[in-house]
């Protein structure tokens, strides 16, 4: 567990990641420390996120997909829960037979749709689930890109989303509050009852006029503007750019959105084509991006900082750990001032 105290104590931003290897319980960072997270609202909150959070695995889809240009993550929702992430970007396709999963899928060579699609939303579910029974967190997911891969890649019609919302209505734990709720003034521990029981909401990012929750509006399942994120990638392969440009963003946008890092560096055209044999993966770009990731604490400030950090393929404890760190540097600034 970290103490706050601590915190006032050290010198460098090495040292604080380092203590954070020390107390950390990425399993359980939100209930752990909720004696001195619980009254902040949200938007004073710094979440470990993921992109493309359901592509651990390549179960099937076109014939220019694979595992090198398709999959953004290493391990399942599961396993991402165990370290700490508490954002989730779900990409939800139906795929033959009216499967329900999630999926990787763009147009590429002026309009011919490519990808494929990894886990179940129904797996996802049972993983949510099987976490929460011992996890008393608050886990957001947001939901977009669909695409039915058996209509040309349509986005889903009003009665796909409402099978959808049947679906991901087993998950346990939902949050109920009013249908204009704005999520960032809310405080931790009144998602969580002060960290006793798990809180998780789902955020359909499409236009309301286009897809209604019906009668499972605030019944765990919200509109974008419960949030109203700002985010926006780079498109870049490039870290030293990818560091500018998200760090240039932060401090225009961050003091009055809801912002989020998206730590994530983009495949071009002839990496996803030559990949594996030639071109850069997915995988090699994250672990280039990630290795730098804690830089950008050199450009967190009391005002200036992301409330969700995402990247791609998280496989150890370093990005909560990160994200402990901001918060720690917020809190220190403020007592500070």
């Amino acid at each position: 567990m970290f103490k706050v105290r601590t915190a006032l104590l050290w010198l460098s931003f090495d040292v604080a990641l380092s203590d954070a290897v020390a107390y950390l319980d990425a399993a359980n960072w939100m209930r752990s420390n909720i004696e001195w997270l619980g009254k902040r609202t949200l938007k004073e909150i710094c979440l470990p996120g993921t992109h493309n959070s359901g592509m651990s695995k390549l179960f099937g889809g076109t014939s220019f997909s694979k595992t090198c240009n398709s999959v953004n993550q290493g391990r399942n929702i599961r396993r991402q829960l165990d370290l700490g992430i508490r954002f989730f970007d779900v990409r939800p396709v139906i795929t033959t037979g009216g499967v329900y999963r999630v999926g990787h899928y763009s147009k590429i060579f002026g309009n011919v749709w490519q990808g494929g699609y990894g886990h179940t939303i129904e797996s996802i579910v049972l993983n949510i689930n099987a976490f929460c029974k011992d996890h008393y967190e608050l886990i957001f997911f947001r939901l977009s890109h669909s695409h039915n891969t058996e209509k040309e890649y349509s986005s889903f019609t009003q009665q796909e989303w409402n099978n959808l919302f049947q679906l991901l209505n087993k998950t346990e734990n939902l949050y109920h509050a009013t249908e204009d709720t704005y999520f960032p003034i809310t405080t931790l521990e009144k998602f969580t009852n002060n960290g006793t029981k798990a809180a998780v909401i789902y955020i359909v990012d499409e236009p309301k006029y286009k897809t209604s929750l019906g009668d499972y509006t605030g019944k765990g399942f919200f509109y974008k503007f419960s949030l109203k994120i700002f985010d926006k990638y780079s498109e870049t392969d490039k870290v030293d750019f990818l560091f500018m440009d998200q760090t240039a963003k932060m401090k225009k946008e961050s003091e009055k959105r809801y912002f989020l890092l998206s730590w994530t560096l983009t495949q071009q055209a002839v990496d996803a084509t030559m990949c594996p044999a030639m071109g850069k993966t997915i995988k090699d770009l994250a672990f280039q991006a990630n290795r730098r990731l804690k830089n950008i604490l050199l450009k967190i400030t009391k005002t200036i900082y992301p409330n969700i950090i995402s990247i791609d393929y998280v496989d150890n404890t370093e990005l909560v750990e990160l994200v402990m760190a901001v918060n720690l540097k917020w809190l220190t600034e403020k007592s500070l001032h």
